[in-house]
């Protein structure tokens, strides 16, 4: 048996509510601001809705709240108590989650218990969601000399990250991993030309709040913001680049951090797993294998108590089956895991192709978006380099390339309107190769 030649077309996250059919996604923000400054809630709704999913919110986020204020704030009590949330957003003073273990044990933690056992009191299938927030640019220079982790922008994220994934596994909640995001961003921009942070090198330029808003997303409704076309006061380009980041860090991939906590003795090795596994929100997932044309499914679902897969006409509820085909081709495969509070549907359109076909592994693992375009174009892979880049018209004709930088982005802003080969150069260790790929410019 080998493992199954996929060509993933497209993987389509829906998430519905059991309990709310067709209605808004509620979101109740708590945090201070962090939040709301350039109004992350109005960033996300309007995100929400660019990608067809509408959310209603509320907010209570005074500057510089903590934990312990919201948990003895009479407006965070009554905004809790004051409908059946979807989700409660939860995001501590942008410092108390870094400081040292005995200080959060005491000062932090039993306040994040007494808010999420408030949200779980008022309605239990409300999912409280951790919003693991960003290291100031250049550390905490105001706890700098009497705790030294967080002195750098890096400590101080693993303090942060430290804190939250406690609270999240404590009180049995999911975490929205924003501030990893805003370090995978700047790890990965390789031209520097975003800038996350505003003047005080701590809250977020709108940039940085709208990484966080593609976070959110891709956490709430598990599903990619790529190919939103609401970008806010940013360009195209950069819009799309955060929207990719969100992807990688919070959605199934190879992202992945690392770290060991000297001071509690506990090693970090985190990936999309780790964002929803503490948590009750269902998590769609499976892994497929071929031999000829009989494929086996096996789920590797989180938080769900039941699953029902649909292909090829026929419905299987086993956690592990079989399925023969009658013929090569695509096919479209439909995941939905369930718990009590909610369900998440997976739709993965698949090829099964013949062992004699002619395999295109590297294509398959080569992603052009969006697609039709308008001024710029990314270019996902996981292989080692995308090199360059030659545009070829309809005729055949090459009329340009470009070098390909850390964005793997294609500017075709001069275009004109129709279509376009892309012949993309790919390295891979001490292997060459080129794809072709049609691209229709609006």
């Amino acid at each position: 048996m080998k493992t199954i030649q996929i060509i993933f077309i497209s993987i389509l996250l829906s998430i519905f509510s059991l309990h709310a059919g067709a209605q808004k996604t509620k979101v109740l923000f708590l945090g201070n601001s962090y939040i709301y400054t350039n109004d992350l809630p109005v960033i996300f709704s309007k995100l929400s809705q660019s990608l067809g999913d509408t959310i209603s919110y509320d907010q209570n986020t005074p500057g510089g709240y903590r934990f312990l204020n919201h948990a003895s704030s009479s407006t965070s009590i009554s905004k809790i108590a004051s409908q059946n949330w979807d989700f409660v957003i939860l995001q501590a003073q942008s410092q108390e989650p870094s400081w040292p273990p005995s200080q959060i044990e005491t000062e932090v933690f039993p306040y994040a218990k007494i808010l999420v056992d408030s949200i779980r009191n008022n309605y239990t299938c409300t999912e409280p969601v951790f919003l693991l927030t960003w290291g100031r640019k250049y550390g905490d220079s105001y706890n700098c000399a009497a705790w030294p982790p967080v002195c750098s922008f890096s400590g101080m994220q693993e303090r942060l990250t430290a804190g939250y994934m406690t609270m999240a596994m404590e009180n049995n909640s999911t975490i929205a991993p924003a501030g990893l995001a805003w370090k995978h961003c700047m790890d990965n921009d390789t031209d520097s030309l975003i800038n996350l942070y505003s003047s005080d090198n701590s809250h977020p330029a709108f940039s940085g709040s709208y990484l966080t808003s593609c976070v959110l997303y891709a956490t709430i409704f598990r599903k990619s913001p790529v190919g939103s076309d609401y970008y806010g006061s940013l360009n195209q380009s950069d819009a799309m680049f955060l929207q990719q980041i969100a992807e990688e860090v919070v959605l199934k991939g190879n992202y992945n951090y690392y770290f060991y906590d000297d001071y509690t003795s506990y090693e970090y090795d985190l990936d999309w797993h780790n964002w929803f596994e503490s948590g009750n929100l269902s998590y769609a997932d499976y892994t497929f294998n071929q031999n000829d044309l009989s494929i086996s499914i096996e789920n590797t679902s989180l938080n769900a108590t039941t699953e029902v897969w649909s292909i090829d006409s026929l419905t299987y509820s086993a956690p592990i089956f079989t399925h023969t085909f009658t013929d090569y081709g695509s096919y479209l495969l439909e995941m939905t895991a369930s718990n009590s509070c909610n369900q998440h549907l997976q739709d993965t359109t698949i090829i099964i192709e013949s062992p004699n076909a002619l395999e295109s592994p590297i294509k398959q693992k080569m992603v052009v978006y969006p697609n039709p375009c308008s001024d710029y174009v990314h270019i996902k892979s996981n292989y080692e380099k995308l090199v360059l880049v030659e545009i070829y018209n309809s005729s055949g004709m090459l009329i340009d390339s470009q070098t390909l930088s850390g964005r793997n982005q294609v500017d075709i802003s001069t275009l004109k309107t129709g279509e376009y080969i892309f012949k993309v150069f790919i390295r891979d260790g001490n292997e060459n190769y080129q794809v072709l790929q049609k691209i229709i410019k609006e």
